[in-house]
């Protein structure tokens, strides 16, 4: 990495480490790993020919590389993961899903690539 590269990287890790929650990284087949994280939000202008426009919102989040972890080893989402967060008594679950076909599951926020831009929708709510 550049200077610059450093330099954008250091401060995208200060600003998540200063508003960072608690999430839940969930794979299939694998327990529960804990792992703090900051919801965002995004909203894509989709335009395929003749159609018309559609917007999509997307809920994000921003995870350090170095933490996303499953079972102890580094690992990029995969489709169908799940994100959950808790606010006050509601568990919210979120899928790891594309906004639309065209656009990937995840992008990174900054040059440097270490930090993901995690794309989820909504999935359920529930009490706890």
């Amino acid at each position: 990495m550049g200077l610059l590269e450093d330099v954008l990287a250091v401060g995208l890790q200060a600003g998540l480490s200063l508003s960072a929650t608690s999430l839940t990284y969930t794979r299939e087949g694998f327990p529960p790993e804990a792992i703090d994280g900051t919801q965002g939000k995004r909203t894509f202008k989709i335009q395929e020919p003749g159609q018309p426009t559609i917007y999509v919102k997307s809920v994000d989040f921003l995870i350090e590389v170095a933490d996303l972890k499953i079972n102890g080893a580094l690992t990029k989402p995969v489709e169908g993961d799940e994100i959950a967060r808790v606010i006050g008594s509601i568990k919210y679950v979120y899928k790891v899903l594309p906004p639309s076909r065209e656009i990937p599951i995840y992008d990174y926020s900054d040059p440097g690539k270490t930090v993901f831009r995690i794309h989820t929708k909504l999935f359920t709510e529930e009490s706890v």
